[in-house]
């Protein structure tokens, strides 16, 4: 009779648990993910980040370079420009491939919001709760990597300044 009455009450916390995940998702599911972007703005003092700032950034960084080579030793020492000019292209291409994974970043952070109504569903039975978890790690892997990238660029913001950054 024990073990019943424990087996019982067990099974109504989680579906209570459960119940109130679903009734709550719209307001947790997005506060949840959301915090650790807005960690990373604090941590960093960037308020926002467009794509384009970072391509900017990239741009700019190179363009420094690129200046550095016609102006100093284009005509004195070819290598010197030429290892400038490779450097220029690398950081360019570095900084669209940083721009590139902000963007698919932002889309699973906007997945892991507007998708976790469906997945918080399937918590009632034991047999669909991996899929909750699996849920609840993917939403928080999504605002963990928005965060990295705040404050990875917050860091960079040291190394070149573009104005069109908004900074705090």
């Amino acid at each position: 009779l024990t073990l019943a009455a424990i087996m019982t009450v067990n099974k109504m916390l989680i579906i209570g648990f459960f119940l109130a995940l679903l009734s709550n998702a719209a307001q947790w599911i997005p506060m949840i993910v959301n915090t650790f972007p807005q960690l990373g703005s604090i941590a960093s003092g960037v308020k926002a980040i467009a794509p384009s700032q970072i391509l900017m950034m990239g741009v700019v960084l190179a363009g420094k370079l690129l200046w550095a080579a016609g102006k100093t030793t284009l005509l004195v020492n070819i290598s010197a420009a030429l290892a400038l000019v490779l450097a220029a292209l690398g950081i360019l291409c570095g900084f669209a491939w940083l721009c590139l994974q902000f963007v698919v970043a932002k889309v699973e952070t906007t997945l892991a919001i507007g998708l976790g109504f469906i997945f918080v569903a399937f918590g009632g039975s034991r047999w669909t709760v991996p899929y909750v978890e699996r849920y609840w790690t993917f939403a928080v892997t999504a605002g963990v990597k928005m965060m990295s990238f705040y404050i990875l660029l917050g860091a960079g913001m040291g190394a070149v300044f573009v104005p069109a950054f908004s900074t705090a």
